[in-house]
């Protein structure tokens, strides 16, 4: 599944890319992220708790930055394994920066993330629903973030066709099922 967000923060971008590769800084504004330890330079893991639908689940996570482009983009790659063996997901996340500005920015943020085992088996559009929420929630913390740090940073988002809010896709599933319901009797 795929979550992206665009939105622009009056910052400028060597700024935004120091934030970005900063693995505490970051953790901080991960939904329901709960601690990062720092292995290596480009290495962290990072213990995640969510909910999705009715259950409840604890991530340990493994990210490694694999790639960066001075002031320009970030790649970075992660795989975890939820704690009482309810799946395993696999991550490609790409943080694209362009200045509008000197002290304008435009962020791209984009992961893709696989999700296998009996989280998988939850339901395609729930778990897809919960991870646009938490991608909208990770600009939203950033930009708190960042506000908190320098009360001028004014942020612009762009929520994209990805990035609809949950209650519309709750609102579908809910039609579908009905449909199914009425088709059936």
């Amino acid at each position: 599944m795929l979550i992206k967000e665009t939105f622009r923060i009056n910052a400028p971008i060597m700024k935004l890319y120091r934030f970005f590769l900063d693995a505490q800084t970051v953790g901080t504004c991960i939904p329901g992220c709960e601690r990062v330890e720092i292995i290596s330079e480009n290495e962290y893991d990072s213990i995640i708790k969510t909910k999705v639908g009715i259950i409840s689940a604890n991530f340990k996570v493994r990210t490694l930055i694999a790639e960066t482009v001075p002031y320009t983009l970030i790649r970075t790659v992660g795989h975890g394994k939820e704690t009482r063996n309810l799946g395993q997901f696999r991550q490609k996340t790409e943080i694209a920066l362009k200045e509008l500005a000197p002290n304008e920015t435009e962020v791209l943020y984009e992961a893709d993330v696989t999700i296998v085992g009996k989280l998988a088996t939850f339901g395609d559009r729930i778990l897809k629903s919960k991870a646009k929420t938490m991608g909208a929630e990770f600009v939203d913390a950033v930009t708190a973030k960042l506000n908190a740090e320098d009360p001028s940073v004014v942020t612009t988002i762009q929520r994209n066709e990805t990035a609809k809010p949950a209650k519309s896709e709750w609102g579908q599933v809910i039609k579908t099922i009905i449909n199914k319901g009425s088709q059936s009797s």
